[in-house]
């Protein structure tokens, strides 16, 4: 995942969400899951990737957060407010200013195949 960080990295400088600059710190997450994806591109290309606190990246890895097409987040009913909490997030985070349309089809899969609405 070498170059796939390496992309996130230069895209976004920091956490896509917290702006957090300690990059050892720090999860390239794909959008748009790796097994899913059907071409090279969508493997590695930095549209379809975040970097991730930690929390985060567990919670978006797991369906429990996703962000909408205006980059803001989305939380799951299944994610209890108590947890929420306890893991720094709340209904006012979204992806920093370098979030682009580029994403949109990405976040779409994330928001249908992976987020847990109900």
């Amino acid at each position: 995942q070498g170059p796939f960080r390496d992309a996130l990295i230069r895209r976004w400088g920091g956490c896509s969400v917290t702006g957090c600059g300690a990059h050892e710190l720090l999860i390239a997450s794909h959008i748009k899951p790796w097994s899913k994806c059907s071409t090279p591109a969508e493997r590695l290309g930095a549209a379809n990737g975040l970097l991730l606190t930690p929390n985060l990246d567990k919670l978006f890895d797991h369906g429990l957060v996703t962000f909408d097409a205006k980059f803001k987040i989305r939380l799951s009913p299944r994610l209890r407010p108590g947890d929420a909490m306890h893991m720094n997030v709340h209904q006012s985070l979204r992806l920093t200013l370098r979030a682009d349309k580029d994403m949109l089809p990405f976040l779409e899969y994330h928001n249908t195949a992976v987020f847990q609405a109900a």
